[in-house]
């Protein structure tokens, strides 16, 4: 569970039945509301395939290919025993689709479950300074985003695309800072920042760009 969402004890024992129902199950997650009891994202399609924008409504149990860590169970020694543990290069965002991703590819269901319930504030990060808040968002989505597709091979038109926009986002920074408008001098850096620290760390390998 992430510490953006509340779940029930009652919902936490049907998902534990269900995951004991389906033998093919890795994963199964309940689903999710927001705090007016509105039906939200809770899983969906891998991010290389859509949006995370369309809430599934779903009328019983159903397979995804995606669902949020914010709140699901496992079997913690099953997923230690497939390598399926969460990738660490990951901070914030994508690290969810990245274990799916790599259930998926064991030929292993994820399944939603749709009489569990869980109540999701959807990344609300609980820090009060403004500009650090913006900084944690926006580096970490940029540099998480980059290492995913990296690691599914698909990362070149979105690297290729981060370094056309780089001369717009470096002249964005600075008129940014001029005109006194900190917090979008905050977005632009914090995305040019994780830029590079991915190109450092992962794109380089014996002086050359992988």
């Amino acid at each position: 569970m992430g510490p953006d969402c509340i779940i029930f004890e009652k919902d936490i024992k049907i998902l534990v039945a269900k995951l004991l129902q389906y033998n093919n199950a890795l994963i199964v997650s309940p689903t999710s509301y927001d705090e007016l009891n509105n039906l939200s994202y809770a899983g969906g399609p891998l991010p290389e395939y859509a949006e995370k924008n369309q809430i599934l409504e779903i009328k019983g149990d159903v397979c995804v290919d995606n669902t949020l860590g914010a709140c699901m169970l496992f079997k913690t020694k099953e997923l230690i025993e497939r390598n399926l543990l969460f990738d660490e290069n990951f901070f914030l965002y994508f690290s969810d689709d990245d274990l799916c991703r790599r259930i998926k590819s064991q030929n292993k269901s994820i399944i939603q479950i749709f009489n569990a319930k869980c109540i999701h504030q959807h990344g609300n990060l609980k820090v009060k300074n403004i500009y650090l808040k913006s900084f944690i968002r926006e580096y970490n989505y940029s540099f998480d985003q980059l290492y995913y597709y990296f690691k599914i091979k698909k990362h070149q038109n979105l690297t290729n695309s981060f370094q056309k926009k780089l001369p717009l986002l470096i002249s964005k920074l600075f008129l940014k800072l001029i005109t006194f408008q900190f917090l979008d001098v905050i977005k632009n850096f914090s995305k040019i920042l994780a830029y590079y620290q991915f190109k450092r760390k992962f794109l380089r390998r014996d002086g050359r760009v992988v």
